[in-house]
């Protein structure tokens, strides 16, 4: 019951931009949370960002011999044959 009060308090904390009853750990994460956003939202604004992002997968599809890289590969894997006669 304490966690989720203290876990309300960090998101009412974050929420409203005041964090002067945090920790320097809890404010610190916070910074660094609202740091990541605001350069997740420029990099998503920027005009060549489609064009980055498409020549990034035609390089990662030729360094990985191409594929869909939007799924994840399919593995198999066969028994190895094992001599019974060999210890």
């Amino acid at each position: 019951m304490e966690e989720e009060t203290h876990t309300g308090a960090l998101r009412d904390e974050y929420a409203s931009g005041s964090h002067a009853d945090l920790d320097p750990v809890q404010r610190l994460f916070l910074e660094k949370i609202r740091e990541y956003n605001n350069m997740h939202r420029l990099n998503e604004e920027d005009p060549d960002y489609d064009k980055q992002l498409s020549e990034e997968r035609a390089k990662l599809q030729r360094l990985h011999g191409g594929g869909d890289l939007s799924s994840f590969p399919q593995f198999s894997f066969s028994e190895p044959e094992m001599d019974k006669d060999s210890k």
